[in-house]
């Protein structure tokens, strides 16, 4: 395969990326591809922030986006839903949380009254973030994540062959799909 081959299908999604290495003092190591090129980030993140969440059945949703807006939703409220082991999780781990739900969901309100099957997060739980955003669309949270935590990626020109080839090969391993923390789904909807 040529290179403007293999640079061309590199250039097809918005981001990949994947963790590489967990280091004690500074954080989440990840590679990542852009249309730009390729990079590698390290210290900015804490826990991997790409989060998906099975959807909630309407009626339930609705009288958790109420109790939110009333300032007035406890973990209680979100039981069996994809929210509860995630607000556990951010309350066990974040650094920002200190027991203001409705304040650390309060982005939760932008999402519409009907949830798809599955919507998103990004987030780092272990991170400094004040609160979570959520998105009802795969692309915008991958948007979001690549504005936020990919910048700098090193421009295809300034790669040799054999990097470009290194990246390539990458793609149908490691950097094949979508890393994410995924609450809410049995073991056989998580391999689907």
């Amino acid at each position: 395969m040529t290179r403007e081959n293999m640079i061309a299908e590199l250039s097809q999604e918005i981001v990949r990326a994947t963790p590489t290495v967990y280091t004690y003092d500074m954080g989440l190591q990840f590679d990542f591809v852009t249309p730009e090129g390729v990079g590698t980030c390290l210290g900015s993140v804490g826990e991997w922030p790409i989060i998906f969440l099975k959807g909630i059945e309407k009626e339930k949703w609705l009288e958790i986006r109420k109790k939110i807006e009333e300032g007035l939703v406890n973990i209680e409220d979100f039981q069996d839903t994809s929210l509860e082991p995630f607000a556990k999780a951010v309350e066990n781990f974040s650094q920002g949380y200190d027991g203001k739900l409705a304040e650390t969901f309060k982005e939760l309100r932008e999402l519409p009254e009907e949830l798809p099957e599955i919507f998103y997060c990004l987030y780092d739980i272990k991170g400094w973030e004040p609160c979570p955003l959520f998105y009802t669309r795969l692309e915008d949270l991958l948007k979001a994540f690549r504005a936020e935590y990919c910048g700098g990626p090193i421009a295809w020109e300034a790669l040799s062959d054999d990097e470009i080839k290194e990246w390539y090969d990458r793609i149908e391993d490691d950097l094949s799909g979508v890393v994410r923390i995924s609450f809410g789904f049995s073991d056989e909807e998580e391999q689907e």
